[in-house]
């Protein structure tokens, strides 16, 4: 049996579907571009500001609040959060002065004064039920 073939919309080339990338939208189910293309136009200048000015828009933020409040984003980061990547790059961040600029600043803040005092006020009460 022979592979179906696809002619590529950016390089002109008859290729065959395996080498272009899914995308369940399009009635063969593959991108127009083939992988190269693709990867090529990923790393353009022209994808770059195409991908800024889209992260700025309204569309994107409401996308990315809608998904950083569902369950599948607070799973993916619990496991990340465990993994020694993320183990690795928090101790690599709290070395930086970015880190220390910014803890400094944090324990200047009416925010942390108040999480200091509502704490405290919690061990109180620990200590009086004891």
């Amino acid at each position: 049996m022979t592979e179906q073939a696809k002619v590529c919309t950016k390089c002109g080339e008859k290729k065959p579907l395996s080498a272009f990338g899914r995308d369940a939208r399009r009635k063969d189910h593959c991108q127009s571009a083939c992988r190269a293309c693709y990867r090529e136009y990923c790393r353009s200048e022209k994808f770059k500001k195409a991908q800024a000015k889209y992260r700025k828009s309204e569309k994107y933020k409401k996308a990315a609040a809608k998904y950083r409040k569902s369950e599948k984003c607070k799973k993916t980061r619990a496991k990340y959060r465990k993994s020694e990547k993320y183990k690795k790059a928090k101790a690599e961040y709290e070395k930086s002065e970015k880190y220390k600029k910014a803890r400094a600043k944090y324990l200047k803040s009416e925010k942390y004064k108040k999480v200091r005092a509502k704490y405290r006020k919690s061990q109180k009460l620990k200590k009086a039920r004891v």
